[in-house]
């Protein structure tokens, strides 16, 4: 023992977060997703809706983050549309990539060169984020707002607006997927992790720095599986045969599922999801998974659709309804089928 009992020999740093019940909302058992995921083939996700429009070298046809874009996916058979969510100053929920942008001051003479300033998307209210146009930013934020305020006004909005939509929610930030985990028993959570990527700067957090401890923290807290950039599944299949035998669930993204051929031996290898920047060029116009096995349900239980001969799209556009005369109930059978309560899966 040293001779001297106030001389400090050692520091221990605990690491923690407080998870607050989620104000003014009650979550209780009616229907709960977190850990449930049917069984089909691998599932098109549209990435910031119909694609990357800012850095990428083949950029998007329609802006990311957008209506258009949300839509334009959808109409192409995205069974899920991937964006990013973020708070502005006076707490509107904003869809945008990044967490910073840029502002250009006003010049005095047009000869005098642009300069540009980068702020936090946090720092601007809704109005003033309605002035700017597109930025990109190349850092990282060392404050944010407080986890429990920002996760609960995000849940809320969602779940005040989600409907009946499949809601999955997913982040690099670990500590948000075990707090999203805790905070609500609705909807899925997937852990993002960077991987060994030779593409992207390496992650602080080590939990999402190798697939291999992303799984691992993902069994851990009971989330619903993880999602792996491509370049570390194409290299080590092993990875999605391991996080299935853990009961997870797998999704990939990255620039190699954009390539016909990755996304080829991705859906080979058995993942669950793959995320798509060029989903109109990969798949027709088309619907989704989930409108194809709903109108086939609707087929057994709605006599004037089983003789239908129409494509299965033209249920679902209203551009161009079912033409179907084999039944004097037809327009009462489309209505049903767009207000029909929706099965669990």
């Amino acid at each position: 023992m040293s001779r001297n009992p106030r001389k400090t020999i050692g520091k221990v740093r605990e690491d923690y977060i407080i998870i607050k019940p989620i104000q003014g909302y009650t979550c209780n058992m009616e229907a709960s997703y977190a850990k449930y995921w049917k069984p089909r083939t691998t599932l098109d996700v549209g990435h910031r809706g119909a694609g990357h429009s800012t850095t990428t070298a083949k950029l998007a046809k329609v802006q990311e983050n957008t209506i258009a874009s949300l839509r334009n996916a959808a109409s192409h058979g995205a069974a899920y549309v991937e964006f990013e969510v973020h708070l502005s100053k006076d707490y509107v929920l904003i869809v945008y990539h990044d967490l910073t942008c840029c502002m250009a001051m006003k010049k005095k003479l047009d000869t005098e060169p642009l300069e540009l300033f980068e702020i936090a998307v946090k720092e601007l209210t809704f109005d003033q984020l309605q002035l700017l146009k597109d930025g990109q930013w190349d850092g990282n934020l060392s404050t944010y707002f407080n986890m429990n305020l920002f996760l609960d006004i995000i849940l809320k909005t969602v779940w005040m607006n989600a409907g009946r939509r499949r809601i999955v929610f997913s982040s690099f930030h670990a500590d948000i997927c075990t707090m999203v985990r805790h905070k609500q028993n609705k909807c899925p959570v997937l852990f993002l992790t960077q991987g060994e990527s030779k593409l992207h700067p390496e992650l602080m957090d080590l939990r999402s720095r190798t697939t291999s401890i992303a799984i691992t923290f993902a069994q851990f807290e009971n989330l619903l599986g993880i999602n792996v950039p491509s370049e570390d599944l194409l290299r080590n299949p092993s990875f999605i045969k391991r996080a299935k035998s853990k009961g997870l669930v797998i999704f990939s993204w990255g620039d190699d599922t954009n390539d016909p051929d990755n996304r080829k031996k991705l859906r080979e290898y058995g993942v669950h999801g793959l995320l798509d920047d060029r989903i109109y060029d990969s798949n027709p116009e088309q619907p989704n998974i989930f409108q194809v096995e709903q109108l086939e349900r609707l087929k057994k239980e709605l006599p004037e659709l089983k003789s239908c001969v129409c494509p299965t799209l033209s249920h679902f556009k209203s551009v161009s309804p079912c033409k179907c005369h084999h039944s004097c109930l037809e327009e009462n059978a489309v209505d049903n089928l767009k207000t029909v309560q929706m099965q669990k899966d």
